[in-house]
């Protein structure tokens, strides 16, 4: 039986678009506001999807490398573009994922009651909230600490083992990171929680079609094309 609702694939291709749109006020068009405000509900979207791909994913390390190898790249084609250190995203989501994927392992377990892999894992997770709190530190990092902490808000309100019966918890914990992120980063960020109807439309089911390389390639591709437009517009003037 097909699961009712949005599929993860479809909510993160709303993502795209919302991302896209976003993108294209800020670096072409960034007197229309109406473009960045459509552009809020694309990091909750990817945030939440985070959450749930630290959750499944049966290749944590593969996943924790291929996010971090492609931020690492970003970050240093926008130095070389500007000279500047900025964590792009990715990095952002990079550090979400080495706290989510601590605390997954750090509360399976615990509730195996394997005490010394339980101090490894809590050992990881402290150390991995540490790095984050640095890296935020050190340098601007996209959404700053808090955007760097929304998934984890998901995690920690997830400690079921019957995740079907207790789906809307950590949707709530969510809500009130996206709220904590709305008042750090002010202005128009509050617009961000037009993501939630949407999240609670989720089957929390991937969707048949693979596009998890898709997703990747598209966030450097479509910056490139645009700052490639804004660069041919600047000379045509």
């Amino acid at each position: 039986m097909k699961a009712a609702g949005l599929s993860q694939n479809q909510l993160k291709i709303i993502a795209v678009i919302s991302m896209t749109i976003d993108h294209i006020g800020y670096i072409l068009f960034p007197k229309l506001l109406i473009l960045r405000i459509i552009g809020r509900i694309a990091f909750p979207i990817f945030a939440y999807s985070l959450y749930e791909g630290a959750k499944y994913t049966r290749r944590p390390i593969a996943y924790l490398l291929r996010t971090g190898g492609l931020g690492l790249v970003c970050l240093l084609a926008y130095y070389w573009y500007d000279e500047r250190l900025y964590g792009n995203v990715l990095i952002t989501f990079f550090l979400s994922l080495c706290m989510l994927l601590s605390l997954r392992f750090l509360k399976e377990n615990f509730r195996e009651k394997n005490r010394r892999k339980t101090v490894l894992f809590a050992l990881l997770f402290v150390g991995s909230v540490a790095l984050t709190v640095l890296t935020c530190q050190l340098m601007r990092v996209d959404y700053g600490l808090v955007g760097c902490l929304l998934p984890l808000f998901a995690a920690l309100c997830d400690w079921q083992t019957d995740h079907s019966r207790w789906q809307g918890y950590p949707l709530i914990g969510f809500s009130l990171g996206l709220l904590l992120l709305s008042a750090d980063q002010g202005s128009i960020q509050y617009y961000s929680l037009l993501s939630l109807p949407l999240l609670m439309l989720s089957s929390h089911r991937r969707g048949t079609a693979k596009m998890k390389y898709f997703f990747y390639i598209y966030y450097p591709l479509h910056l490139l094309v645009l700052e490639g437009l804004k660069v041919g517009i600047q000379w045509l003037r």
